[in-house]
């Protein structure tokens, strides 16, 4: 027997009790820590192989950079019409602007201590479920190198440094339970309170965490719970004191509201298409999350004559055939496909960041074969998980002596807040990274209580070919913003201002922040009258660009496309060529320029 079984029987628990035997982080050895390290390195390996260096933003990361940029001049943390609170992740960026200078690229690789903790805390916890050596170093690597995580990785947004220290919560809840001394209980105690505290000034939703743990810590513990109450009372006052805060400072947006569409479909005899559009947007994000596990779902396969439901395997290809009926009927609203389309799209990443149609690098008959693959396996799982195993059951006498416990409660609240927001048809995939994690532990704690001991080459191919993708995609989309910025320097270089040239959503973004110092969003409320109505500019296309009225500093005299747009008309700039990983292999960024014999006046610019 080797030593990775003798410590899995070591800790393996009795039917009667859950709570008795340490978990097994309690246990780490050398091994752990070279094993932990060894993910970390591969994680960076892939997201320097992205090649990530370019001095634009990347997706909304332009909001955060700007933060951090003026915290580093004044200290003082200053918004931009984005709605997340940012806090200790823009001080920890401006730490760096200070000590080599203000660069994005600079800025974006102080994203990477968060990653490198994100991937050691990850196999820790995938350790502390009691999980086998391999399936730790198999589900940290396949989750944090999914097509998901490289491009939030390589980025400043805020949904890693997030991540992190909701992990590094998590962790703090299992060794407390674990601590059998003063000394480590004093300590974890405090780190699982400034975790939870730090964590809910980068996403608020953090902030829920520790709420959730100290009351069940101190019904745990049974002794030793005045200084769990004391904390979890401060940690109450401070966060409440900050969001006051935050709720009044200048040009910080409100969250949407229903979509305008959706307010006149409501109005109207088309009201059917919102809970249609409700249940794809829903229905699609749950298939995409199952095929993000894709590779941790096919180590199921030996269990591929597990007998489903009759009922369950109905529901399945019912909802399938309608995601397919709906995503075809309502494809001018909605582009048809079986993921979200925010992060991870059938064109790689980020559909809208430049006019013009992207090449299509997952068509839709390979999503759907992906989706009903995952499917397929998922409701194996799902059965062998709550019929054979009793895994709910003993999920129940988890809460709260493991941390896999409060982090379901967590999941169920943090989705709960989720909802209202499929009714604004902006539900995007990267908001699921704070549960995907308590998925990849489910996923493998019931292929391991099957019986399964060893990772299959089907998986490992799989967990390959998903890598692959997301490096693949990733690196293609910085190869066309670094072709943009070329194109946008060239013109620059001929005279032409900033502000007269459209380089895209990412560039005209920052412009427009270093015109005015915030985003011209409809949810900015504070200081009245900051939003600027947009109804009657004239463009000089009638297909205007979607993020223009979020820019009105932005006069395009130059606009960059991927292809001719109406109304434009070629410059005299030569187009910009750019290389690819995946097909077509190849692209050219269009410089056109303002065709003044014809003005549009267009009120409702398309993304």
């Amino acid at each position: 027997m080797d030593h990775d079984c003798k410590a899995e029987n070591e800790v393996r628990l009795p039917p009667s009790s859950t709570s008795s035997i340490p978990s097994r982080i309690a246990q780490l050895t050398k091994s752990d820590a070279w094993l932990s390290a060894a993910c970390a390195a591969v994680v960076l390996l892939g997201i320097l192989a992205t090649w990530p260096f370019f001095e634009m933003g990347f997706n909304d990361d332009w909001h955060y950079v700007y933060i951090a940029l003026q915290v580093a001049k004044t200290g003082l943390l200053t918004y931009t019409g984005c709605s997340t609170m940012v806090g200790i992740q823009a001080f920890w960026a401006a730490l760096w602007i200070k000590c080599f200078g203000f660069s994005f690229t600079l800025v974006r690789a102080s994203t990477l201590p968060f990653v490198v903790g994100c991937s050691v805390l990850l196999y820790y916890l995938l350790l502390a479920a009691r999980l086998r050596r391999r399936f730790a170093v198999f589900g940290t690597v396949t989750f944090m190198l999914s097509p998901l995580m490289v491009p939030l990785e390589a980025s400043f947004l805020t949904d890693l440094p997030g991540l992190f220290f909701l992990l590094l919560c998590l962790l703090s809840y299992q060794r407390l339970i674990d601590a059998d001394a003063r000394s480590k209980y004093l300590i974890w105690s405090t780190v699982l309170f400034m975790s939870g505290l730090a964590g809910g000034t980068i996403r608020q939703i953090i902030w829920i965490v520790p709420f959730l743990m100290f009351p069940l810590l101190a019904r745990e513990r049974q002794r030793r719970t005045g200084l769990l109450w004391i904390l979890w009372i401060t940690g109450f006052i401070c966060a409440a004191a900050l969001a006051y805060w935050f709720h009044f400072q200048p040009y910080v947006a409100t969250l949407p509201g229903l979509n305008p569409l959706a307010v006149s479909a409501l109005r109207s005899r088309l009201w059917p298409i919102v809970p249609a559009l409700v249940f794809l947007n829903v229905t699609t994000l749950t298939i995409e999350v199952m095929a993000l596990m894709f590779p941790l779902l096919v180590l199921g396969l030996p269990l591929k004559n597990t007998r489903l439901p009759r009922n369950l395997l109905v529901f399945a290809w019912v909802s399938f055939g309608l995601v397919v009926v709906l995503s075809a009927m309502l494809s001018q609203l909605r582009p048809m496909q079986l993921f979200t389309g925010n992060v991870l799209s059938k064109w790689g990443l980020l559909p809208a960041d430049i006019p013009g149609p992207k090449p299509v690098v997952l068509p839709y008959f390979v999503q759907l074969i992906i989706g009903l693959c995952a499917a397929w396996l998922s409701m194996i799982l799902g059965v062998t998980f709550f019929r054979k195993l009793s895994g709910a059951r003993s999920l129940v006498r988890s809460i709260p002596s493991s941390f896999i416990g409060p982090y379901i409660l967590f999941s169920i609240l943090y989705l709960g807040a989720l909802t209202p927001l499929s009714l604004t048809w902006n539900v995007f995939d990267r908001y699921m990274v704070p549960v995907l994690p308590l998925i990849t532990i489910l996923v493998l704690k019931t292929v391991q209580n099957a019986g399964i001991r060893d990772l299959s080459i089907a998986a490992t191919v799989s967990m390959c070919v998903m890598i692959t993708f997301g490096v693949f995609t990733t690196h293609d989309y910085f190869a066309r913003s670094r072709a943009r910025l070329d194109a946008v320097t060239r013109v620059m270089a001929a005279g032409t201002s900033r502000d007269q040239i459209s380089g895209g959503f990412e560039f005209d973004g920052w412009t427009e922040l270093l015109a005015a110092g915030h985003a011209n969003d409809p949810g900015i409320t504070n200081p009245p009258g900051s939003y600027i109505s947009m109804t009657n500019r004239t463009y000089p296309t009638p297909d205007p660009f979607w993020f223009w009225p979020y820019a009105p500093s932005v006069n395009p005299e130059f606009v960059l496309s991927l292809s001719p747009v109406r109304g434009l008309r070629d410059s005299a700039f030569a187009p910009v060529s750019y290389r690819t990983w995946m097909p077509p292999f190849s692209g050219s960024i269009l410089i056109q320029q303002a065709d003044h014999s014809s003005h549009t006046v267009s009120a409702h610019p398309s993304r």
